[in-house]
Parts: C-alpha cells; structure tokens; sequence
C-alpha cells in the first residue's frame, strides 16, 4: 500500500476502507489526517461525520463498509486514479453507554478517488460516480 505502483495504488485504497471503518469504531477522526489531503473535497465530509460521531462521544458498534470492488483507472508516477466501490453495512451507533442512538443505512457505493504519492499516497480527491 506504500508502493508508487498501480497495485500499490489499490491496496493502498483498500486500506484506506479499513482505516475509516477504524476510524467509526474509535472513533477517531484524526485516523484519517495521514491519508487524505486537507483540501481534498469529499475527505472533509467523510472526516467531518467521524469527527461529529467523536463529539457525540458515539462510535459504530462493527465495520460500516466492505470492499466490493477496487481497480485502477489510470497511473503515472506519483499519481494515480481508482474506482472504489463500498457495501455499507447497516450498523449501529452507540453512545458511551452502549445505548442506540442511531444506525447507518445500508447501501452500494461507488466513488472515483484521485491519489498522489510522495512517501506514500494520499487521497487529493474523493468523489461519488
């Protein structure tokens, strides 16, 4: 997932699905911070949900989504394009208590992110096909 390839590219993607859903459960939406750029568009909304699910001291009670499918679109050196597709799974919210207090809506997702790598990749933007 470190490598500037085109598998590196992908895998680095697919680990990215399991830092947010890391990131759902903390929850903690400075997980995220490495991984995507502060001025990608689509990163801030997802980030900014996260971060209200910390300041509601809430968190998922299991993973929110599932890789079904991610390839590359195009590559070059320290750039590249993928297609992302998600199952998110319908999951509930706890408070500190343990206690519902909401759910996520399940549903197939799919998004085009534009990565760039310098010692490492970073998602630069995120956003819904």
């Amino acid at each position: 997932a470190r490598v500037d390839s085109v598998d590196g590219s992908v895998e680095f993607v697919k680990f990215l699905v399991t830092e947010v859903n890391r990131a759902y459960r903390t929850p903690k939406a400075a997980i995220l911070d490495s991984y995507i750029a502060a001025t990608c568009v689509g990163c801030q909304d997802l980030r900014a949900d996260i971060a209200d699910v910390e300041r509601l001291s809430q968190h998922a009670v299991s993973d929110t989504w599932s890789v079904t499918f991610c390839f590359p679109n195009t590559w070059s050196p320290r750039a590249a394009t993928t297609v992302l597709r998600i199952h998110q799974m319908r999951v509930d919210f706890v408070d500190s208590q343990g206690r519902k207090v909401d759910d996520m809506v399940e549903g197939d997702f799919e998004y085009f992110l534009t990565l760039t790598y310098d010692s490492g990749w970073r998602v630069s933007r995120w956003q819904k096909t």
